[in-house]
């Protein structure tokens, strides 16, 4: 069982590598998974390229999303076990708002068990009410940036589709149903966790797999033929 000031120095250390190993390489995967398929998508569909070979790297895109949200969590995962920052009786991480919460009361979020030496001693974490007043600015910040970004999207590319200058790939859907899903997804995996943190992996994967269902229909509209193809009466 360990102390207050040993948890929050492995907080710490985990904090740091964490920032310094794992964020840049989920940029990486991220990069090489989602960003890369769908720019090669594009330019393939732009220089009336194979559709079947767009639509898969367009769905290898969506696949990779959901990919590098896995593969970042695996990672956190395993480099809190690799700092001792989980719960021996449940295996629950010990870091950032878990962590916090078990230097405050000293037990597990989860399982409610003791796994600090001083678990009435004074708290070594933040005070509370400042913690919630500052998750309360990370909320109202990040839904604000991304409304500001969505509008600013549209602005972008509302335009450019009315006056028909836009990409042959810029249908009305994707126009409409990309940067909705795009800021929506950012919006949901810094809100939710923050307002479940013990389902915040659940959290994560449920707001993927929504903006991954909401980009799949915008791609789908976008296709031709796609309402001959939904009512039997336009088929030839």
């Amino acid at each position: 069982m360990m102390t207050r000031d040993e948890m929050a120095r492995r907080q710490a250390a985990f904090q740091r590598d964490a920032n310094r190993r794992v964020l840049p390489a989920w940029l990486v995967v991220l990069f090489l998974t989602t960003f890369l398929p769908w720019g090669l998508g594009g330019n393939l569909r732009d220089s009336g390229g194979p559709k079947w070979v767009t639509h898969a790297l367009g769905a290898t895109g969506f696949v990779g999303v959901l990919a590098s949200v896995w593969w970042f969590g695996f990672r956190v995962n395993r480099f809190q076990r690799a700092h001792q920052l989980v719960c021996p009786h449940c295996g629950n991480g010990l870091a950032a708002r878990a962590g916090r919460a078990a230097l405050k009361t000293g037990r597990c979020g989860r399982c409610e068990t003791v796994i600090v030496a001083d678990p009435t001693g004074e708290p070594v974490s933040p005070d509370p009410a400042a913690r919630k007043v500052r998750d309360r600015r990370l909320v109202r910040l990040t839904m604000t940036g991304c409304a500001v970004g969505l509008l600013f999207a549209w602005a972008a590319w509302v335009p450019l589709k009315l006056m028909g200058e836009a990409p042959s790939h810029l249908t009305w859907p994707v126009v409409v149903l990309f940067p909705l899903a795009a800021f929506g997804w950012v919006t949901a995996i810094v809100v939710l966790p923050v307002q479940y943190p013990r389902r915040a992996t659940a959290c994560l994967f449920a707001a993927s797999a929504v903006a991954l269902v909401v980009a799949v229909l915008a791609a789908a509209l976008s296709v031709p033929g796609f309402f001959d193809l939904a009512d039997p009466a336009r088929q030839p």
